[in-house]
């Protein structure tokens, strides 16, 4: 069974990863959220992880992937950004940045 991990400084470089860039007090992040634990089974081929921007200790991986808004969703295939998303956006957007990790 698939879910979402919270960042620990984990190697995004390799295999298919999701970031979602997020924070607790976020309400359109929260629905994002949702989304993705509404998708997370149909790719257990994917890494998923929660970024919590609140915290100082992920603001490297932020500055990283020049995150300045959120939610704020990274799609990377062996490190290379393939796909990304910023605010709320619908299930069938975020379906189709999946679909490209394939």
């Amino acid at each position: 069974m698939s879910s979402i991990k919270i960042y620990n400084n984990e190697n995004v470089d390799s295999g298919k990863v999701v970031l979602q860039f997020s924070a607790d007090w976020c309400n359109p992040c929260k629905v994002v959220k949702g989304i993705i634990q509404e998708l997370i089974e149909g790719f257990p081929d994917v890494e998923f992880y929660y970024i919590d921007c609140d915290l100082p200790e992920n603001s490297g991986i932020a500055t990283r992937f020049a995150v300045r808004s959120i939610p704020n969703l990274v799609f990377l295939k062996d490190g290379n950004e393939v796909a990304s998303t910023v605010g709320s956006v619908p299930k069938e957007k975020i379906k189709e940045c999946l679909d490209e990790l394939k």
